[in-house]
């Protein structure tokens, strides 16, 4: 197959309430939709570094998209891309992509090998997939309305609830607890703490919580060579996600304690490198769990896809399109009774809100 066709479009989508990262206020989603086409067929992916978490701009995903759309229509694409299997790192490897950029690329070119065969994303890619996704219910707003909103996220059908913690310790000890007990066991409490504490902050939280009140904790420490010491001293599990940005599978089996990688494609390097950490995740017995950096609904829906085809159902990150105040996908992507159904959803140009997105010019 060929590309004969390379357009890239930007959107701005407004947040119906900030996201904060690294302390800044977010209060819009920019990005670009990718769009390749062979002959009649469209594949389109999304490349939307977040400002603040994201190590490239807008800017430089602009640049390399402009150098890239020759290189794209050049030649045939090598075939069986769809394997993961190193096929797009002996295609595009010697252009040094950018994580956002590899991903969007990848999606487009996996949904539109999807279209030519008439297949969903989830079918393109294993045998052996799920149809629903269960998904980690993301809390929100401020500490006071915590407890019950995680209460009614139990009775909605979630079994498994993130909450962000790193604010005052004696605070969060007293919320985590408060919410474990209005849970009562009908749900997993998993905590993110953004590498936020000292070895000491960590354990005094760990040891105050306890292990019955939490599944684990995602990024508890500001140094990752602490984490063996912090699970020895606790014993509750950790989860990495920054900390995969800096090591190596090799140094990730090797660490006590890492029992989860929240694996996000436009951070680590897009679809084919994730694939390849929960291949050797799987190997090693680590539980991966698929997670977003607030893509819009098209991004998300490739997500969900590849969720949908892991080794293990486990609860996907993917609770963020409820922030979009209008979003680009016309069919929103529902969550009912804790699950996202992705069965029988495919991406085609009629499934976009075009009027939302701006061709861009890569000449």
């Amino acid at each position: 197959m060929k590309i004969d066709t390379v357009k890239l479009y930007s959107f701005d989508l407004k947040l119906l309430r900030p996201i904060v990262v690294k302390g800044r206020q977010v209060l819009s989603r920019t990005g670009y939709v990718l769009e390749l086409g062979a002959g009649p067929m469209r594949g389109f992916g999304e490349i939307s570094p977040l400002e603040g978490f994201s190590a490239e701009s807008m800017a430089s995903v602009r640049d390399q998209l402009s150098q890239l759309r020759h290189v794209l229509m050049a030649d045939h694409m090598p075939d069986h891309l769809e394997r993961l299997e190193g096929g797009f790192h002996d295609w595009l490897g010697n252009f040094s992509l950018l994580p956002s950029v590899a991903f969007g690329i990848e999606m487009a070119v996996l949904n539109l090998i999807a279209g030519v065969r008439d297949v969903t994303l989830t079918e393109l890619l294993a045998d052996t997939r799920h149809t629903h996704i269960p998904i980690n219910g993301l809390l929100q707003g401020e500490p006071a309305v915590l407890t019950e909103q995680a209460r009614q996220m139990v009775a909605d059908g979630f079994t498994a609830i993130k909450l962000k913690v790193g604010r005052s310790i004696e605070d969060d000890i007293r919320l985590v607890k408060g919410i474990s007990q209005a849970i009562d066991g009908h749900a997993l409490l998993h905590l993110d703490a953004n590498q936020t504490w000292s070895l000491d902050e960590a354990v005094y939280f760990g040891n105050e919580v306890g292990l019955a009140a939490v599944d684990y904790i995602e990024e508890p420490l500001a140094s990752h060579q602490d984490i063996p010491e912090f699970f020895r001293r606790t014993t509750i599990p950790v989860a990495l996600d920054e900390t995969l940005r800096v090591v190596s599978f090799h140094d990730v089996k090797k660490m006590e304690g890492v029992d989860v990688i929240v694996l996000k494609p436009s951070i680590i390097g897009g679809i084919e490198k994730t694939w390849s950490w929960v291949r050797d995740a799987k190997a090693q017995g680590i539980n991966t769990l698929i997670s977003s950096i607030f893509e819009s609904s098209l991004g998300l829906l490739c997500l969900a896809n590849l969720a949908g085809c892991s080794f293990r159902n486990n609860a996907a990150g993917l609770d963020t399109s409820k922030w979009f105040e209008a979003d680009l996908m016309r069919e929103p992507l529902e969550i009912q009774r804790g699950k996202m159904e992705i069965g029988g959803r495919r991406m085609t140009a009629t499934d976009i809100n075009f009027e939302l997105l701006t061709e861009v010019s890569l000449s």
